[in-house]
């Protein structure tokens, strides 16, 4: 599991139970996510955890041309 985050250490992970819909049907209450701790910038489209006021919310995030 660990070859599919790079360099990142187990140190660097964190998970999160997802507690409400806003990312359904990818993600539903009750879902576990795994997160990369260590990661400070995005460089492609995807899913990722943006911590707010020591809160983490999982949106899609996508670059705009």
């Amino acid at each position: 599991a660990f070859k599919a985050f790079g360099k990142t250490t187990i140190d660097s992970l964190s998970h999160l139970n997802i507690e409400d819909d806003t990312m359904s049907p990818h993600l539903n209450p009750g879902d576990y996510v795994l997160i990369d701790t260590s990661a400070s910038s995005y460089n492609t489209d995807g899913l990722y955890a943006v911590r707010i006021s020591n809160k983490f919310y999982i949106r899609r995030i996508q670059h705009q041309d």
